[in-house]
C-alpha cells in the first residue's frame, strides 16, 4: 500500500499551463502501472491547453461550489 499526503506532493505549473501535483508516478513511485495520476486545478472558467502525452492520464473532477 502506499500511502501520500497530497500536501506533501510539490506543486508545479504543468506544460499544459495547470497547476499540478503528481501523486502518483511509477517512475518515481517504484510501481509497476502503465499509467500516472495527478491533482490539477484549474480557475473556474479556464481549461488546460490541448496536448497529447505517450502514456494514460487518470482525471478525477472536483466541483468547488
Amino acid at each position: 500500500m502506499l500511502i501520500k499526503n497530497l500536501k506533501e506532493c510539490e506543486e508545479f505549473i504543468g506544460m499544459d499551463k495547470t497547476t499540478l501535483r503528481e501523486v502518483l508516478h511509477p517512475k518515481n513511485d517504484n510501481v509497476h502501472l502503465s499509467c500516472s495520476l495527478a491533482y490539477a486545478k484549474l480557475k473556474p472558467g479556464d481549461s488546460s491547453l490541448p496536448h497529447r502525452l505517450r502514456s494514460t492520464e487518470i482525471y478525477f473532477i472536483i466541483l468547488a461550489c
